[in-house]
């Protein structure tokens, strides 16, 4: 499993952005995906907020939305991650 979180700017759709970033993350951390590339995006952004004010920071002043992406893949020998 690749998972990651994605910060996406107002206006922009975060599926273009998942896919996107799932392809550049999986080809850096020489993963193999599952085809068809199938993924989930889920947002987060509610999370990450609670945790900034949790943790005493300033609020973003950038009203960026967050997303967990979760792609699958494949149990390859030549893979670099862990419990893929």
């Amino acid at each position: 499993m690749l998972s990651f979180n994605i910060p996406v700017a107002p206006g922009e759709d975060p599926e273009a952005v998942a896919r996107t970033q799932i392809l550049w993350k999986a080809h850096v951390k020489q993963v193999h995906l599952q085809r068809p590339i199938l993924f989930t995006v889920t947002r987060i952004t509610d999370s990450f907020n609670t945790l900034a004010r949790v943790m005493g920071l300033p609020q973003d002043p950038e009203p960026r939305q967050y997303y967990r992406v979760d792609a699958r893949t494949n149990d390859c020998p030549g893979d670099k991650s862990v419990g893929a």
